[in-house]
């Protein structure tokens, strides 16, 4: 059975909710990223959301754009991925036992501060009382939601799934994580030391970065303070660390042809710690050959790069070679690391497959050139005089250098179209994802 996205709502740092496809990008320069948040007056019923906390506005405001963009009143299901719930009424609850002595408690922030509460409220709000279900595992939680759904259609025990993920950033969770060194800041975090290996083995996963050599499978001895960098900085920064993010993407699957689809999914994959990159390279590989699929078949690959250089080193892997010869893109640059990102990229990819255009700023490498043009998929749009632009990426050692050209329209080949996407993804290299998924 054919399983089709039909509809989708996402609220991210971008303006993924405008009819816009990451057109305009929003850089960001600080420690981490903050979602663009819509009118939620004009999606939610003003009396509602005095009651709601943010988390739960961007799930459900997420959650009724995807039944819109779908035109679907009433889901079959309600299935959502998240990987720390609704912290910010955790916290309050918790601040609030402790100052009051755990004496005359407000039971609204307990209430909403479970996991289920972001689906909860959706279904109180469509009246849905069918099968409505929370994941929470860590950096496959999304991914398990989507297999769920993905079960439900192929049982047939629903038309119309509502499957999505969702996290948000707190000052409590971020100062957290800051401490435990996962993200690019000012605190003195674990640092990779720079060596010089006796040999240059590919399965100790060496990286190249500004002409030094660091060994990318473990930490050195020392510390050292990393500064927060820009965003559009954070793929080439090459030290520990990456930019804590948010977001909330919903999806409605469907197993029925529509005008509305925006993509197939094929096929999901979820390992735990598989192995050494040559492993991993296999994995990959033998998850095409289930599907009939060549490497060379898939026109676009979306790597969940976040730029901490001691995770990245599994994708570079891939980026040197089993996809070597194939376009490469990158999404963590626009939306942060977060337990549900891959969400992000999910919409990123069936928008690519629904529009057959991939935005430019996602490109990290366009492919092999032919007559001087890309030979697979190029970044293009159009500018003030009418003429397209061609992203062309170039990588010199393991870092990749956009370069941009122009050319008329009228001289350019017929762009290829865009067949399969594949996305692959992994949460420090411990929760391992891949998501294949087809033009409709």
């Amino acid at each position: 059975m054919k399983i089709i996205i039909r509809g989708t709502g996402c609220i991210s740092p971008q303006k993924t909710f405008s009819k816009e496809f990451l057109e305009e990008i929003n850089s960001f320069t600080g420690e981490h990223f903050t979602c663009i948040e819509p009118d939620y007056k004009e999606i939610i019923n003003p009396a509602l959301l005095r009651r709601m906390s943010r988390i739960i506005k961007m799930g459900v405001a997420s959650a009724k754009m995807c039944l819109a963009d779908a035109a679907i009143e009433m889901p079959g299901a309600i299935i959502t991925g998240t990987g720390l719930g609704c912290l910010q009424d955790t916290i309050k609850f918790m601040d609030d036992l402790v100052e009051n002595g755990e004496k005359m408690l407000n039971p609204a922030p307990f209430i909403q501060s479970t996991h289920n509460t972001v689906s909860a409220q959706i279904a109180l709000l469509l009246k849905c009382r069918n099968y409505n279900i929370t994941y929470a595992h860590r950096g496959n939680s999304f991914e398990s939601a989507l297999l769920d759904g993905i079960m439900h259609l192929n049982d047939k025990t629903a038309e119309n799934i509502l499957v999505g993920g969702i996290d948000e950033i707190t000052p409590v969770s971020f100062d957290i994580l800051k401490r435990l060194g996962c993200l690019k800041s000012k605190t003195q975090t674990p640092s990779l030391k720079n060596q010089e290996p006796k040999t240059q083995n590919k399965s100790l996963g060496l990286d190249s970065l500004n002409g030094s050599t660091r060994l990318t499978t473990g930490l050195g001895l020392g510390t050292s303070y990393n500064e927060p960098c820009a965003s559009n900085e954070l793929l080439s920064s090459g030290t520990p660390g990456s930019l804590a993010g948010e977001g909330s993407a919903y999806f409605l699957l469907s197993s029925q042809p529509h005008e509305k689809n925006y993509a197939i999914i094929r096929d999901i994959d979820c390992r735990y710690k598989p192995g050494a990159s040559e492993d991993i390279s296999k994995v990959i590989i033998n998850f095409l050959k289930k599907n009939q699929l060549d490497i060379k078949k898939v026109m676009l690959v979306i790597f969940g790069l976040n730029g901490d250089n001691r995770y990245d080193f599994v994708y570079r892997h891939l980026q040197n070679e089993i996809f070597s010869n194939t376009c490469q893109a990158a999404y963590k640059h626009l939306c942060g690391e977060y337990h549900t990102a891959v969400a992000f990229a999910l919409w990123l990819a069936a928008n690519i497959l629904k529009k057959q255009h991939i935005p430019h700023s996602t490109i990290l490498y366009g492919g092999p050139l032919k007559n001087g043009y890309l030979d697979t998929i190029a970044a293009q749009s159009l500018d003030n005089r009418g003429k397209r632009l061609l992203c062309n990426h170039s990588i010199i050692g393991n870092q990749w250098l956009p370069s941009v050209c122009e050319a008329d329209v009228s001289r350019q080949p017929p762009s290829p179209i865009i067949e399969n996407v594949l996305i692959y993804n992994h949460y420090k290299n411990t929760n391992h994802s891949l998501i294949l998924l087809s033009k409709c």
